[in-house]
């Protein structure tokens, strides 16, 4: 086994183990701040902090270092390089043999000269580069056939209580920080038994001192050696070790002098014992000292940072090039995805008959429409009940006119397997709980964390039966009310709470009975005090309050959700109310409408609605979600609307079809204006 740890800079890392003492849960990532990178004694530049970040994190990796080389031109106007610094262990009459034999061998092309023009100011190789050659082209032939660039490997093994461990930079500094204690307390524990044997030395001694007289008569009236240490003890109440001490005690000691200073020293041992007790008691104290030595050795020994860090592309995140903005993403039943800007979709009145959000293929029609962020995480959940987790982004954005990319070239999907339903997560949310709903009345809570980590293989999120499928999924805090909706509009208000949270695989349990033929269609997480939308087939819609729909016990058949006949088609979907929000809703043929909330009638539970989308033909309503409000549309007059709504569907359809199958109501209207 063998480690590899690179030379750091001594201030970062007395930084970081200071940082460490201060807050002992702080995260890797935090400390890498203080602690960016290696620092050699011979400069150069790290290439970009990727490599090295996973190897502080994971205690394994390797870094590219370059030295440092600059492009000039000479006075006659001719480029060379000049190398003042070279990767750490590399030879310089190495490296110019090497530069050299490359330039014979014609491996290295377009350079004239090299000169060694080090001296004690410090190193300076300079290249001259041939008139027809590019320096930039060169250097970079350098850097890829010489030792001008190396990889150095970084592996942080360490014996940890004799045992071979890979640690990473957090417990490296720790482990380093558990030695200093154990050396700070073995040296107080040595210090203090030093102390307190020489205090009871002293003790003995002023304990003489104070009757001299007395014990020079004992000593004289002994026998001999051990008489007289049997004698003092005896006598004065004292120990082996404090007679030894008296009877090799010089004359000299015997002056008043000396008694002062005996009596002082006493003093200071003393006091000297108190506080190394009080060290050892006391952890934090431990901490405070290590601490003060670490700032003293970085203010006599800290020097700057010698090696540069470089940016390559591999540190930029690419979340940090992709614009924050609210985006539609559109899923088909054949299995393709796309994401647009909202912007595309304007707001348009009630009844409108809607614009084309997603082209389909002629056997293919769209399935969903979610609105998020583009920084948003995206939970899909296939008909397999696995769980898949990509950002909003990594979705190919696309036109309105586009099919979008096939599901299976973005996520590793198995054969019949397709993804049925969706839930957006804000970036950074890990608390709460996903509550998932199937087509045959089936209901799990699981907490929001059993789904921190999913690879691109996707994991399973609950056991369907067979014949079962995710119809439903959304997020709750915990204390929210669910409804819970059918084809043929009954509708189960449930509180959450009698959900119990269940394992990340468990199958759930009921939540509403469906009548024959029947299945669960829709599942919105709300407040009491909320609003709801209802939207058919045939583009009729309403809003009421939830507490129209009085609450129910798990797997009741739950109260109707309004009249559905053949005129209205059946229930599709459940929206929550917001008036600060608009709804989309989005047809099989790909049209797509979006008007503001408020427009839609709040009228009792048990009605049918008004005309949401207007609907040819044999075309139905799939799906419908909220999207931040359209500022620009409730800017216009009603009749500036109607020429909008116009012109925008006769220019939609003169990119779908000939102007001949134009709407001709449309057309006059437009050109009257």
């Amino acid at each position: 086994m063998a480690t590899n740890i690179p030379p750091h800079n001594l201030v970062e890392v007395v930084n970081g183990v200071e940082a460490l003492i201060d807050n002992p849960d702080i995260e890797i990532d935090e400390l890498m701040k203080i602690i960016p990178a290696p620092d050699y004694p011979t400069g150069g530049i790290v290439m970009g902090r990727t490599n090295v970040k996973h190897a502080y994190r994971t205690g394994k990796g390797g870094i590219v270092v370059r030295g440092k080389a600059e492009i000039e031109e000479d006075e006659k106007g001719r480029q060379r390089i000049i190398i003042t610094e070279l990767p750490y262990q590399v030879n310089k009459a190495n490296f110019i043999i090497q530069m050299a034999d490359m330039v014979k061998n014609k491996r290295l092309e377009g350079i004239s000269n090299i000169m060694e023009e080090s001296d004690r100011e410090g190193m300076r190789v300079v290249v001259e580069v041939k008139r027809d050659a590019n320096a930039q082209v060169v250097l970079n032939s350098l850097y890829k056939h010489t030792m001008l660039q190396r990889g150095d490997g970084i592996i942080f093994l360490a014996l940890v209580n004799n045992v071979p461990k890979v640690c990473n930079l957090k417990e490296m500094l720790y482990y380093y920080l558990e030695h200093q204690k154990d050396v700070l307390i073995r040296k107080t524990k040595f210090d203090l038994k030093k102390a307190e044997e020489r205090a009871h030395i002293v003790r003995g001694l002023v304990i003489a001192l104070a009757s001299i007289d007395e014990v020079i008569e004992t000593i004289k009236k002994s026998i001999d050696r051990q008489d007289a240490l049997k004698n003092l003890t005896e006598k004065f109440a004292l120990d082996e070790i404090q007679a030894n001490a008296i009877l090799e005690m010089k004359l000299s000691k015997l002056t008043s002098l000396e008694v002062d200073k005996l009596n002082q020293e006493l003093a200071e041992l003393e006091s000297l014992i108190k506080e190394l007790r009080f060290i050892l008691e006391t952890p934090a104290k431990v901490l405070e000292i290590i601490k003060t030595d670490l700032e003293e050795i970085k203010q006599k020994y800290g020097t700057p940072r010698k090696t540069e860090i470089s940016m390559d592309m591999g540190d930029i995140d690419i979340e940090d090039l992709i614009k924050e903005e609210e985006v539609v993403v559109s899923m088909t039943h054949g299995g393709y995805i796309k994401r647009m800007s909202m912007t595309e979709y304007k707001a348009q009145r009630r009844g409108g008959k809607g614009m084309v959000g997603h082209k389909t293929k002629e056997d293919d029609s769209v399935k969903d429409i979610y609105t998020t962020s583009t920084h948003s995480f995206l939970m899909m959940f296939s008909n397999l009940g696995k769980v898949y987790r990509i950002k909003a982004y990594e979705i190919p954005e696309a036109s309105k006119n586009a099919k979008g990319r096939a599901m299976v070239n973005l996520l590793q999907l198995t054969e019949g397997e397709k993804i049925t339903t969706i839930v957006p997560v804000e970036k950074g949310r890990e608390d709460g709980y996903l509550i998932l709903a199937t087509k045959n009345g089936l209901i799990k809570r699981s907490e929001l964390a059993l789904f921190s980590r999913i690879s691109r293989a996707g994991k399973f999120a609950i056991t369907l039966e067979e014949g079962d499928e995710l119809v439903g999924a959304g997020l709750s805090d915990g204390n929210k009310d669910i409804l819970i909706a059918s084809t043929d509009g009954y509708c189960s208000h449930i509180s959450e709470n009698t959900v119990r949270s269940m394992g990340r695989t468990a199958r759930g349990v009921h939540s509403m009975k469906l009548n024959p033929g029947q299945k669960v269609v829709s599942l919105i997480i709300v407040d009491e005090d909320a609003e709801v939308i209802t939207i058919s087939e045939k583009g009729f819609g309403k809003a009421c309050a939830v507490s129209e729909f009085r609450k129910t016990r798990r797997n009741s058949k739950g109260v109707r959700a309004g009249k559905f006949d053949e005129k209205t088609g059946d229930l599709v979907a459940l929206v929550e109310n917001k008036t600060d929000s608009d709804l989309l809703v989005v047809a099989n043929n790909g049209l797509v409408i979006r008007i503001h909330t408020d427009q839609v009638k709040k009228i009792a539970r048990n009605s049918k609605g008004v005309i949401v989308m207007r609907m040819k033909g044999e075309a139905k309503i799939i799906s419908c979600s909220l999207t931040a409000r359209d500022v620009e549309e409730s800017e216009i007059t009603d009749e500036e609307k109607e020429t909008l709504e116009v012109a925008s569907n006769i220019i939609e359809n003169e990119t779908t079809q000939p102007i001949a199958q134009t709407d001709t109501n449309d057309a006059n209207e437009l050109e009257k204006e």
